[in-house]
């Protein structure tokens, strides 16, 4: 966000976002916006930094998955995504399992073990690559799924046999603000 924007983004008591001062405040910013969105929804959305996240499956079971960071390493291929053309790609070069959103329903193979959607950001991210992940996982898959009723499938990545991803609505609600971060990080 802008630093105008975040003036007005502060925790209550209670660690959430408080709804008053973000409501008292408008933008023109599309983050922003989703992030009002966010806070307004009467669902929950739990954000945390780890390298590991603990899950339920689509049968019921607990599980615990580690996350994979890889940094940027010049002396292999691990090209930078400058303008954040793709879903998945940082303006740093990290790569590997970097953020993690987990839906309340039991529809996926990886669902959140409480009634709150949660994010899980990599905590080795670089502050750029955070932010960037927070974009593709806030404003993309957990503002979808509030926003198509809490549609799992709708909210998800829907990757075909060429690793394209077919779920075009997801793509450009991850790109946008994606490119609206890259953006703000570029003027500060």
């Amino acid at each position: 966000m802008t630093a105008e924007d975040a003036s007005h983004v502060r925790l209550d008591k209670n660690g959430n976002i408080d709804r008053a001062i973000i409501n008292a405040h408008s933008s023109e910013s599309g983050n922003y916006k989703s992030l009002k969105e966010l806070v307004n929804s009467s669902q929950v959305v739990e954000v945390s930094t780890n390298d590991q996240f603990r899950f339920i499956d689509e049968n019921g079971n607990h599980g615990k998955t580690s996350m994979k960071h890889l940094p940027y390493d010049s002396r292999y291929y691990n090209p930078k995504d400058s303008n954040g053309d793709t879903m998945s790609g940082t303006t740093t070069g990290e790569e590997g399992f970097l953020g993690k959103t987990l839906f309340p329903d039991r529809d996926g193979k990886q669902n959140s073990p409480n009634e709150n959607i949660k994010v899980v950001i990599h905590k080795k991210l670089s502050v750029a690559a955070k932010a960037e992940m927070y974009s593709h996982e806030m404003n993309g898959h957990a503002l979808l799924y509030i926003k198509n009723g809490g549609n799992h499938i709708g909210a998800s990545h829907q990757v075909s046999k060429g690793l394209k991803d077919n779920n075009i609505r997801l793509k450009n609600m991850i790109i946008r603000p994606k490119k609206e971060t890259i953006n703000n990080m570029k003027t500060k």
